[in-house]
This record gives C-alpha cells, sequence and structure tokens, in this order.
C-alpha cells in the first residue's frame, strides 16, 4: 500500500514498511523567486550609493 496526499503546508506519504504501516509528513520550504531577490538587491546598492553622493 502505497500513495500520497497533499495539504496547504506539506505532503502526506503513506507506505508500509516490515508489515507495518507509516505516514510520513514533509513540509517543503518556500522558495523566493529569483527576481524578487535581484530586484531587491538592486534597490538597496541603489540606496547605499545615492546616500554615498549626497
Amino acid at each position: 500500500m502505497e500513495g500520497n496526499a497533499a495539504d496547504y503546508q506539506g505532503q502526506y506519504y503513506l507506505y508500509t514498511e516490515d508489515g507495518n504501516v507509516k505516514v510520513q509528513y514533509v513540509v517543503a520550504g518556500a522558495v523566493p523567486e529569483p527576481a524578487t531577490a535581484t530586484l531587491s538587491l538592486l534597490g538597496l546598492a541603489s540606496l547605499m550609493l545615492r546616500r554615498r553622493r549626497a
């Protein structure tokens, strides 16, 4: 018997091992979009340069 189900935070895995039924819950962390991080760093760098020139 094997299967899985997802909820809003992670995944439930149902499997058998040595004749016992086991349930494992796995939570996947949120991965930020690379473009968001790049724009944030670009904005921070521009603020630092602006402040340095003033």
